[in-house]
């Protein structure tokens, strides 16, 4: 079945389908031209493209995911843009991002937690790496804290489980400028706070580095909901809330 073509060409972009079953392009890049910062919607019923708004910075190989109130939130160089209005907007920046001074350039996970709040976890700069869990809330636009992971991770996968809490894992972790590790360890969001996955598998093999373009938002990093207000049900192993992580279990690491 013939498809019509995007209408400008890229790679390493998302794409995020709506409630209304159209399905908005953002981001990526292109090697004849600039990258692009037009927004395409597609619209299933009528094969057509619509071109919208510009996002205000381009993310290349970023994450995308749709928003209760419509909008979708993308990162790295975190912005929000509204399909119904086709604007883009700035938020603020992570209290790690704050410290540093700038926004961080990828490596980073977007998980939509059932109460519309959405959790961001890892990312990077260059060799830099943080183990930085926070919460976005679309009713202000800010940031929360949510705990630390227990592991520095870039370019790892998060995904929505069906009690409500987030598994986390893979990615790889900068030893130095020049020395990268690929990283097998496996933990749980559950609430406010990051703790080890319990009984995870044997370790045959690399974590998984993931996190190229192309997310959704609607399948690895989201799924059926829970209930609690954090976003976790109590599905995992609890910690008492407010406690350290405990370092997780480390299955391998492979030398890139």
């Amino acid at each position: 079945m013939a498809t019509a073509p995007i209408p400008t060409a890229r790679q390493g972009h998302t794409a995020t389908l709506l409630p209304s079953g159209q399905v908005v392009f953002l981001g990526g890049g292109n090697d004849d031209l600039p990258d692009p910062k037009t927004v395409h919607t597609y619209d299933p019923a009528t094969d057509t493209w619509e071109t919208g708004g510009e996002l205000l910075v381009n993310p290349f190989r970023g994450r995308a995911v749709p928003l209760l109130d419509g909008r979708i939130l993308t990162a790295p160089y975190t912005q929000v843009y509204d399909p119904a209005t086709e604007l883009a907007a700035y938020v603020p920046l992570t209290p790690v991002e704050e410290n540093l001074g700038y926004q961080l350039s990828g490596g980073m996970t977007l998980t939509l937690l059932p109460n519309g709040k959405v959790l961001r976890t890892g990312g990077s700069e260059d060799y830099f790496r943080t183990e930085e869990a926070v919460l976005f809330d679309p009713l202000t636009d800010t940031w929360s804290a949510a705990g630390a992971l227990s592991v520095k991770r870039h370019d790892h996968m998060a995904t929505l489980l069906p009690d409500g809490s987030v598994l986390i894992a893979g990615g790889s972790h900068a030893l130095s400028i020049s020395s990268t590790v690929t990283l097998a360890s496996v933990e749980r969001y559950c609430g406010a706070f990051v703790i080890p996955s319990e009984g995870t598998g044997g370790g045959g093999g690399a974590g998984g580095s993931g996190g190229a373009g192309g997310s959704d938002g609607t399948g690895g990093d989201e799924g059926p909901g829970g209930s609690d207000d954090d976003g976790g049900s109590g599905g995992c192993n609890q910690s008492a809330p407010g406690s350290a992580p405990r370092v997780a279990r480390v299955e391998q690491h492979l030398p890139e």
